[in-house]
């Protein structure tokens, strides 16, 4: 696993560098970036089985850490759920002439 034994804390300064955690843990979101790949990881489409079990289960893990963190992660999947909705929807948009009944019957069934 990725981030097993995780030590660091990190806290983005106001510039957006990291810096050593000073203020209490509660505070700060632990690895955001390094948790941002998992994320990305998790929407998109090249991505094995696996790779997602490893991904959902470091996110579920790291989240525990502290409210910051698990408020960061929660942001980012819900950014990340966006991304691929928007992705669906341009693919039932455009889809071929031949399956336009079956769009136009979804719509209209549900």
């Amino acid at each position: 696993m990725l981030l097993n034994n995780v030590n660091i804390i990190l806290c983005l300064s106001s510039e957006g560098e990291a810096t050593p955690a000073t203020p209490p843990v509660e505070e700060c979101a632990i690895l955001e970036r390094q948790l941002s790949v998992a994320v990305e990881v998790l929407t998109s489409k090249a991505c094995s089985e696996e790779g997602l079990e490893d991904a959902t289960n470091l996110l579920l893990r790291v989240s525990m850490a502290n409210r910051a963190t698990r408020s960061a992660i929660l942001t980012m999947l819900l950014a990340g759920a966006r991304t691929v909705g928007c992705s669906v929807c341009q693919h039932i948009r455009y889809t071929p002439p031949s399956l336009s009944f079956y769009k136009h019957y979804i719509i209209n069934h549900h």
